[in-house]
């Protein structure tokens, strides 16, 4: 890929590919540039690689591997759940790299005012928590009404 020129606004994501014969399914991962949607770089999932680093997590190394050639260049990557955790968050920030993704509410990370469903049902609809610190943002937002 060294004819193309990597934008600041890059996607990871995973593609599952059935096999109507087959008890498995082939999982593809993808990281695309997000504005005219070209792949970057893709990695057919076997499950764990050589060499790979277990205590990290699968989706931990698959980002980091994924992105290896564009780390260092101030780029934003945007994930969903599975990929998105605290630890790659600092991971990437150490790589002059960015992280918007969404995060389980059952991460031990997150302080309890996110987690806890006595706390959410106190919120509005619509209402946002925010909690920063040096290098990070995070936000809660409320969508459904209050449960009772």
């Amino acid at each position: 890929m060294s004819n193309y020129f990597q934008r600041e606004r890059d996607t990871i994501s995973a593609n599952t590919f059935p096999l109507s014969l087959k008890k498995y399914d082939i999982k593809i991962f993808w990281l695309v540039d997000a504005k005219p949607n070209y792949p970057l770089a893709g990695e057919v999932y076997f499950g764990t690689q050589p060499n790979e680093q277990r205590s990290l997590g699968i989706a931990r190394n698959l980002v980091m591997r994924l992105n290896n050639q564009y780390l260092d260049r101030g780029a934003n990557i945007t994930m969903d759940n599975f990929f998105t955790s605290y630890e790659l968050a600092e991971d990437l920030i150490v790589r002059n790299t960015t992280l918007v993704g969404t995060i389980r509410a059952n991460k031990p990370q997150l302080p309890k005012l996110f987690t806890s469903s006595e706390e959410a049902n106190k919120r509005d609809v619509f209402a946002s928590v925010f909690c920063f610190s040096k290098s990070m943002q995070l936000v809660s937002f409320t969508v459904h009404s209050k449960m009772y």
